[in-house]
């Protein structure tokens, strides 16, 4: 494949005057961004390379706010390269849940306690008060995630959840926890059939905080979310 090469210094030039020379085939243009000395977003940084066997390598942590969204912010970041959706993705997950509690009731034991924001406690005594708060409460949008809604997560979306949990105040244990979809809430699925889901990946420190994991050729890497981009 050709292109027609010349200078122009703000003048017409003749294309004719122009010399034929071959394009650079795009795969040369291509680094690997794993071989680059990475400019990472602010609070962006790499994994310590002894989780590597768990996470696999060139594998960066993408930091969230501790604002009760983490847990879906990180969720929103590692699927679709967009942590703006967090809030999004809370909202429409409560939506799932009472659509479609009977399959998840057996997660939640009565009087049930949830963590909301930056910390506060609500108690509900039964299903009903639990279902009205998830209903009619903006504060839903921001309880603590934990196992359930990572199932929840699995299941509405049909993607493997991976979460990996370091404890580094305590005894400094170490592990990755999978949560993969039920085949058969496939047809509950909010994204359309034959979509290329891809995994979801998770750090839990802690016991309090998510933060999403990345490869290094993620668009929030290469490219930034939309919401860094000035619109004019």
């Amino acid at each position: 494949t050709y292109q027609k090469s010349g200078t122009c210094l703000g003048k017409n030039i003749d294309p004719n005057a122009f010399t034929d020379v071959p394009l650079v085939r795009e795969d040369d243009q291509k680094i690997p961004a794993h071989s680059m000395g990475l400019a990472l977003p602010n609070g962006v940084s790499q994994i310590d390379p002894k989780y590597h066997h768990l996470v696999g390598k060139n594998i960066l942590k993408y930091p969230a706010e501790p604002d009760g969204l983490c847990q879906n912010t990180s969720k929103a970041a590692s699927l679709f390269s967009d942590p703006r959706r967090g809030k999004d993705i809370a909202e429409e997950e409560n939506r799932y849940l009472l659509k479609h509690f009977e399959h998840f009731k057996h997660g939640y034991a009565w009087p049930h306690t949830i963590i909301i924001g930056s910390g506060a406690q609500k108690r509900f005594e039964n299903e009903a008060e639990f279902k009205h708060f998830l209903a009619n409460n903006p504060q839903a949008s921001y309880i603590w995630g934990d196992h359930q809604q990572l199932q929840i997560t699995s299941n509405i979306y049909q993607a493997k959840v991976n979460v990996l949990t370091i404890d580094s105040k305590g005894n400094g244990s170490i592990m990755k926890t999978p949560c993969t979809p039920d085949p058969a809430l496939k047809e509950f699925s909010v994204l359309p059939v034959g979509t290329d889901v891809k995994d979801i990946w998770l750090l839990y420190t802690n016991g309090n905080h998510y933060d999403a994991l990345i490869a290094v050729d993620d668009q929030l890497i290469t490219i930034g979310c939309i919401v860094d981009i000035d619109i004019t």
